[in-house]
């Protein structure tokens, strides 16, 4: 016997298997393991772009140019990533992760282009962040990102 839960609005989940009703005949089944995990990547590259924020306080920052780069790029960063992970729309969240992946470039060669390569903390919490960054977007937006299914109806096996 095929039980299903009701998840905010018409999604089904099952009981049994614990992956997600087809919302509409023909689209691949998303479990909440895929889910999970590339939405994990979203919330690590929000925390990401708070550390930017924060960074300049944090490490003890005087740099006007790093302190203000550092905060503009952070607040894109999180911006972005927060809005993709609260987001439904998947060709949407692929453009969401380009855009992060392009930010985290920016911020790995920032210290060169704006020249405070020599101040070591902002260069190595540059590269550190701007490559992580960079990685964890350009993989999910290869990979995809999937997204829970909004009320397009569901495809229930029973029905």
């Amino acid at each position: 016997m095929f039980e299903s839960q009701k998840i905010s609005g018409t999604t089904l989940i099952s009981r049994e298997s614990g992956t997600l009703c087809r919302p509409r005949r023909g689209l691949p089944r998303v479990g909440w393991k895929e889910v999970v995990a590339m939405k994990g990547i979203t919330w690590i590259n929000v925390f990401l772009g708070l550390w930017l924020i924060f960074s300049p306080f944090t490490l003890g920052i005087t740099s006007t140019t790093v302190f203000w780069e550092e905060i503009i790029i952070g607040l894109l960063i999180a911006g972005f990533a927060f809005s993709q992970g609260l987001g439904k729309d998947k060709k949407a969240a692929g453009g969401y992760s380009y855009a992060i992946g392009a930010f985290g470039v920016w911020v790995l060669f920032a210290p060169f282009m704006f020249g405070y390569a020599n101040i070591t903390v902002a260069l190595w919490n540059d590269v550190i962040v701007g490559t992580l960054v960079a990685l964890l977007a350009f993989y999910q937006g290869m990979k995809g990102t999937p997204t829970l299914p909004t009320d397009h109806g569901t495809h229930h096996p029973s029905r």
